[in-house]
């Protein structure tokens, strides 16, 4: 952290609040990276700084830097010219990459894909190990480092031009995937999410993106939106509980039943009905309740957030009651009422049979004009009815169209 600090030649030029900035440098700072005998977590963060500023400031930063006195000037303007070259200093990519956050989070994606990626490979191609067994000889580690660094930077400068291809087909391969992964995120969280969303879910976006999160969702979206199950679901005149399961067996399921949430919600939204969410396993944490259908997409996060890890009883029975209690209390009396209930085949081994309960349960939902509707996300062949649903949807049902 210290480092990027000291390095000044970004000097916060859209003005970031001081505590947004900060964030920003600690996801830096928490880069992780497998060993290399080439490249440092230094290295890595002020590569990533450097993309980071070129987005920012575009060609004027060559100058910037060549006049600033800064740490391996000559080997990061090396790299720098060939981003520069592959296009991150035109102004079509500015306006692409339109707020600070977002320049941050490409800068960082590219420098992960190209290590992540290709350092191994680069590091064979350079003959990384022959220069270090060469200068084993020297105490200093650091000094090890740098003269390694040295002799690879004349030496791969010398011979760029043969391998330029090669370098510039991978690097915009990995552009592809940015651009892939970031228009994902926008079209599941909107596209002004990088300077809405909260500096507490930095390091949550990052993951999800690294781990391929927000297309395979975007990649179920698609394919649910199409569904009668979805397009017929809004009704004006009631109110909605969706009620998901979450625990250490719905962890396979997360992306298609995120999907299916954010689905029912932009239907429920069009009419600006009111709708809860209550995230459930052996504990309801909280309820998230949106009246008019205003619902937070900053929010996304504590919706995937509270997975269960222990292999708990799921109070099947809890989260029903809560359910209808909710629509009872916190939503119109006057309306109509709707749950949906996302579930797996669980549900079998914990939900309670006593009759009384049963009674209890149907009564409630004739007196108040109630519906159930559960979304069984578990396997087929473990499928039984279920006694409170009004109506049942077998996730293989209204995705048997997609091609895997």
């Amino acid at each position: 952290m210290e480092l990027l600090q000291n390095e000044r030649l970004l000097e916060n030029p859209v003005s970031l609040e001081t505590k947004r900035m900060e964030k920003l440098l600690s996801l830096l700072d928490s880069f992780k990276m497998n060993h290399s005998q080439l490249f440092t977590k230094e290295d890595a963060c002020l590569i990533t700084y450097d993309i980071w500023t070129l987005l920012e400031l575009g060609g004027d930063y060559e100058e910037k830097i060549n006049n600033e006195d800064v740490n391996k000037k000559n080997w990061r303007l090396f790299l720098l010219n060939f981003f520069a070259a592959n296009g991150l200093d035109k102004d079509s990519v500015f306006t692409q990459y339109d707020s600070t956050e977002k320049r941050f989070f490409t800068a960082l994606f590219i420098v992960k894909k190209l290590i992540s990626g290709h350092l191994s490979q680069l590091e064979k191609l350079w003959k990384v190990q022959e220069h270090s067994e060469t200068i084993q000889s020297m105490n200093s580690i650091d000094k090890k480092l740098e003269i390694l660094q040295q002799r690879l930077f004349k030496e791969i400068q010398n011979k760029w031009y043969i391998h330029l291809f090669k370098y510039k087909t991978e690097f915009q391969n990995i552009l592809v995937q940015v651009e892939r992964q970031q228009n994902a995120v926008e079209q599941i969280l909107g596209p002004e999410i990088w300077k809405t969303i909260d500096e507490n879910h930095f390091v949550m976006l990052m993951k999800s993106i690294e781990s391929n999160h927000f297309a395979e969702l975007l990649f179920w979206k698609e394919k649910i939106e199409k569904t009668e199950f979805v397009t017929n679901q809004s009704n004006q005149n009631c109110s909605y509980i969706l009620c998901v399961q979450q625990d250490v067996s719905m962890r396979e399921y997360i992306n298609i039943q995120t999907a299916i949430v954010l689905q029912l919600i932009k239907s429920i939204q069009k009419n600006e009905q009111n709708f809860i969410i209550v995230p459930f396993a052996q504990t309801i944490e909280r309820e998230m309740v949106a009246l008019k259908g205003m619902f937070n997409m900053d929010r996304y996060y504590d919706l995937n957030q509270p997975f269960q890890s222990k292999n708990e009883p799921i109070n099947y029975k809890n989260a029903l009651n809560y359910a209808l209690l909710m629509l009872k209390l916190e939503l119109s009396p006057n309306e109509n009422g709707k749950i949906y209930f996302l579930c797996n085949e669980m549900i079998y081994k914990h939900l309670p049979q006593d009759e009384e309960w049963k009674n209890a349960v149907e009564s409630h939902k004739k007196n108040n004009s109630i519906q159930i509707c559960v979304i069984y996300l578990g396997g087929k062949n473990n499928f039984k009815p279920i006694w409170f649903a009004d109506e049942i949807h077998l996730a293989e049902q209204f995705v048997a169209s997609v091609k895997v």
